[in-house]
């Protein structure tokens, strides 16, 4: 047990500062997103401005780490889509047939929030910043994500290679490596 304790990247002196910042907000998109009930368009925006915010507060305080830097990025990518077409995320009928999903979409009009989701279903001539929306179809999982998306995933994987390379719980041994 003293062995998990002392690698533990939270408590680590220069671990992830207020981790339960992203639990909270993963817990809030979850909620709104996934749960039991279908909640209307404007109780999903207000989720997700929470919910971004409080990410952003996280990557902020974590600023040190180049991954969390990267999940930033995203994070902008993504709000920039969000805040140019109403606070939802769009996507084009097109992009959610590509990702066989078109199920989900048998019942939305254009126009139309995409229920149990963060997506807005436009035509793809009516999405500003088209280019940052939801506009990659990921058949094999039937997802469609956007470029932010894209980034926070990469940055995530960064900032893990990042923390556990750093390894600041190690003692450094005589040669200046640690054990």
């Amino acid at each position: 047990m003293n062995v998990l304790r002392r690698t533990t990247l939270v408590q680590s002196p220069g671990g992830v500062r207020d981790p339960w910042v992203f639990l909270v907000a993963l817990a809030v998109q979850l909620v709104a997103l996934r749960g039991f009930w279908d909640l209307p368009p404007t109780a999903i925006k207000a989720a997700l401005a929470f919910s971004y915010g409080l990410i952003s507060v996280g990557v902020v305080r974590n600023w040190r780490w180049w991954g969390m830097r990267l999940i930033g990025l995203g994070i902008v990518l993504n709000l920039a889509a969000m805040v140019a077409n109403g606070g939802l995320m769009p996507v084009s009928p097109e992009t959610v047939a590509q990702a066989g999903l078109e199920g989900r979409i048998a019942q939305v009009q254009l126009g139309e929030y995409i229920p149990r989701s963060k997506g807005l279903l436009q035509a793809a001539p009516a999405i500003r910043l088209e280019w940052l929306s939801d506009s990659i179809p990921i058949r094999p999982i039937h997802r469609v994500v956007s470029p932010g998306d894209v980034v926070i995933v990469f940055g995530f994987l960064f900032f893990l290679m990042e923390a556990f390379r750093s390894r600041p719980w190690a003692k450094p041994n005589a040669f200046g490596g640690s054990r």
